[in-house]
């Protein structure tokens, strides 16, 4: 049975269960456990997903809402990883990361090599996933009410990001716009992303260009704010323009 065959199957038990656990799913797959994890780390948006010891599954998959971080998973899917692996040339052992919530930020949590040191600082429950199984990444939440939109957890308040400088913060965003500034979809998400901005060393903005010359609901901050913007490509000449002034862009 391949991977897409034995994801589909866990995806049909969970039809009527609410959890499964690993070595129940191993049994029912006649695989072994090892195998069960490894299949869940390809899953792609609304496939279970591994918690703990718990196969669950995607709880954004049904909901009717404008964002859902699991559907955009799956747009411009290979320009988020090419991003992501540039941005992942940027880590380097023993530093200290802010991983904001997105699909393009799950992506680099994913590609983090497993045999660096790390520590991660991260608000989002896909991000944890992707980084759960590296043995060598020290994870803090910043904890908070679960929003099952955008996986985040809403931390109302303080923040553990009170308490940290990390190296380096990679922000996402719904929209880079020169009149509107740096802006997102979810009201909720803004707290912890001026928080990162304040304290991280390096401020690190990444998108695709669909993105650009776009405005959301929500803002984030100026421009100028970010020390790097890692896009893919800037069609508008205008904006690109604009950008150069304000923040090193690197066109992927």
């Amino acid at each position: 049975m391949k991977v897409r065959k034995r994801i589909d199957r866990l995806d049909l038990e969970l039809s009527r269960l609410e959890k499964l656990h690993v070595q129940d799913a191993a049994k029912l797959l006649n695989v072994s456990e090892m195998t069960v994890r490894r299949d869940l780390r390809q899953r792609d948006a609304g496939d279970p997903m591994l918690v703990g010891g718990y196969i669950v599954a995607d709880p954004a998959r049904h909901q009717g809402k404008s964002y859902l971080v699991t559907e955009a998973g799956t747009h411009n899917k290979e320009v988020k990883q090419s991003l992501a692996e540039y941005c992942v040339t940027m880590v380097s052992d023993g530093q200290t990361l802010f991983l904001d919530c997105g699909s393009t930020t799950e992506e680099i949590a994913h590609l983090i090599p497993d045999d660096i040191s790390v520590t991660v600082i991260c608000n989002a429950l896909n991000i944890v996933l992707r980084l759960c199984h590296k043995k060598n990444c020290k994870i803090y939440m910043t904890g908070g009410e679960f929003n099952s939109d955008n996986l985040l957890f809403n931390s109302a308040g303080s923040s553990i990001l009170d308490d940290f400088r990390p190296d380096l913060a990679f922000i996402s965003t719904a929209g880079i716009d020169i009149e509107h500034g740096v802006t997102c979809h979810n009201i909720s998400e803004v707290s912890d992303k001026r928080k990162a901005l304040k304290s991280a060393q390096q401020k690190v903005l990444v998108c695709d260009s669909s993105k650009l010359g776009h405005a959301a609901t929500a803002y984030i901050a100026e421009i100028d704010d970010f020390d790097i913007l890692v896009t893919n490509h800037i069609a508008d000449n205008k904006l690109a323009e604009t950008l150069k002034k304000h923040i090193h862009t690197l066109e992927i």
